[in-house]
């Protein structure tokens, strides 16, 4: 079975230029206050193009997370939020972020937005997430949190010790975490309430007063917190980890995350679902639910496995639209690789996107030829993960390139692929 997602990267619609001196050095012309006005537009594409997304058969809709671009490669400062205005206007296609960048919010802040976005899409959300890249869009942060793109032993263990806040605080009734970034609650946070003394002097309850409040010299402390609401989805949705490196790909295996792999092309795609899978079995087939091993690459009943990021462009590529295609691509190169691991000499430009496999533009049966080597790089079930939206298009171009897929494109897949699969039932809010 075959299962469609489309992600949404945020990027300006004003024209791309690229430098006469080299392709690989793009930006908007524009003066700052069209670029603030073009991201005001943006903000409003990506909630149009999500409602198409759903009217055109897609199974996901993807958003990003980025801060602080004047040069107009990437805009989502907030994928929980512009999810929930999604989830109001759709009643089908999941809600998914790829991803929440841990290291520039308080957990328990992430975990409330996203739980809230589960209950009020009806269980729809898909959880993403990632260590981010890039100094200019994680310090500011990070002075606060204390994560950090510069300090990748802090990054590592940052991104660990949000996790395990997140899942506790869906999973449980109430929960203490005292760790190397947070202490919650903190231990000198005092709290004496008859209220809290009422509630938690009733029988058959989760907790008791002792578990929530220690007495010290007659201070009553806080011991743990609830974190309100918890997902619908049970234990806690599905979460997936962006990838750039096949160690990426091996560590969120065994983590049981799901994986958008962004840099694979060619080869890579069939290394990186080998690994995948080898790692996962390895790992004892981790996973929210646990129930034993799933299909290779992608498997559509469990919704668990890798997808590869494509920028698809159907028409003809001028060089105003591939210096939009190499925005994205150079824009890492130049200007994430602070936070971003490559392989060895490995740089993300346009270039390196095209020639590996990662563009596929030009007509409909290119397209479906370089979607369908993927495939049959080694997917049993297969979900499809394009970019429609490139820096430089305007919304209708955009919309008029997922409405092209849909229609010409996605039919063939279908054929090829065992057809698509169901979507996922929606879950309700609990009665009384």
């Amino acid at each position: 079975m075959i299962e469609y997602s489309c992600l949404h990267n945020g990027g300006t619609d004003l024209p791309i230029t690229a430098s006469p001196d080299d392709k690989n050095i793009t930006y908007t012309t524009s003066n700052m206050d069209a670029v603030h006005r073009s991201f005001q537009r943006v903000a409003g594409q990506q909630i149009d193009q999500a409602v198409l997304a759903e009217e055109l058969d897609f199974h996901y809709f993807w958003l990003t997370e980025h801060h602080f671009q004047p040069e107009g490669a990437e805009f989502s400062p907030n994928p929980l939020q512009t999810g929930a205005a999604i989830a109001m206007r759709t009643s089908k296609i999941r809600i998914g972020q790829m991803a929440n960048i841990l290291h520039r919010h308080h957990p328990l802040r992430v975990a409330e937005q996203a739980g809230l976005l589960d209950v009020i899409s009806g269980g729809r959300l898909e959880f993403g997430v990632g260590r981010g890249g890039g100094t200019r869009e994680t310090e500011p942060f990070g002075q606060v949190y204390g994560s950090s793109d510069v300090d990748q032993y802090r990054s590592h263990a940052y991104f660990a010790e949000a996790m395990e806040i997140i899942l506790k605080a869906w999973t449980e009734p109430s929960f203490s975490y005292h760790g190397d970034f947070y202490s919650i609650p903190p231990k000198w946070l005092p709290w004496q309430s008859r209220i809290t003394d009422g509630y938690f002097s009733q029988p058959g309850l989760e907790r008791t007063l002792d578990d929530i409040v220690e007495m010290r010299d007659g201070q009553g402390y806080l011991k743990e917190l609830s974190v309100y609401p918890h997902p619908l989805q049970k234990p806690y949705p599905q979460i997936w980890q962006t990838a750039l490196s096949t160690n990426s790909v091996r560590s969120a295996a065994r983590r049981g995350y799901n994986v958008c792999h962004l840099g694979a092309g060619g080869n890579q795609v069939r290394e990186a679902i080998e690994a995948y899978h080898e790692e996962s079995e390895k790992a004892g087939w981790p996973d929210r639910h646990q129930k034993g091993a799933f299909r290779k690459g992608w498997d559509s009943e469990r919704k668990r496995g890798i997808s590869f990021l494509r920028f698809v462009h159907i028409g003809e590529i001028t060089p105003e639209r591939r210096a939009g295609l190499y925005h994205f691509p150079n824009y890492i190169a130049e200007s994430l690789i602070s936070g971003v691991h490559l392989p060895h000499g490995v740089r993300f430009t346009g270039d390196f996107f095209e020639q590996n496999g990662l563009m596929l533009h030009g007509s409909r049966q290119q397209v479906i030829d370089g979607l369908m080597a993927d495939y049959e790089s080694g997917f049993e079930d297969y979900l499809v993960l394009p970019i429609f939206e490139t820096p430089g298009l305007t919304g209708k171009e955009i919309e008029e390139q997922m409405r092209i897929f849909a229609e010409d494109i996605m039919p063939v897949l279908n054929r090829e692929c065992g057809g698509p699969a169901p979507l996922e039932p929606l879950l309700e809010v609990p009665s009384n």
